[in-house]
């Protein structure tokens, strides 16, 4: 039974070491209205999300190295009137897609 105990233990207390190395980012603008992020890992992981800043709705791609490293942020599209929920999917031979709904200013 101690055995178990002192597995659980040293699990626990890896665990513990882990997660107070491990520094957590922001990788969305502050002050704005965040719905829903999307992920995929495609080499990186790319985290695809949406900001709405008073009547202009935005979308980013913010790329993450495999170590936790962040990489950049680039725009997707900018200046929509509205932006849905993003999708991201990864298509052979092009690469990441992003999908979403939104209407366009005119």
């Amino acid at each position: 039974m101690s055995g178990g105990i002192s597995l659980a233990l040293a699990t626990t207390l890896a665990l513990v070491a882990y997660a107070s190395a491990t520094a957590w980012h922001r990788v969305t603008s502050l002050g704005s209205s965040i719905n829903e992020v999307t992920t995929l890992r495609s080499g990186h992981l790319h985290v695809l999300w949406r900001s709405s800043q008073s009547s202009s709705a935005s979308l980013y791609d913010t790329t993450i190295s495999s170590a936790g490293k962040l990489l950049g942020t680039r725009t997707v599209a900018s200046s929509w009137a509205l932006i849905s929920n993003p999708a991201l999917v990864h298509t052979p031979g092009s690469g990441l897609n992003a999908l979403w709904g939104g209407v366009q200013p005119t």
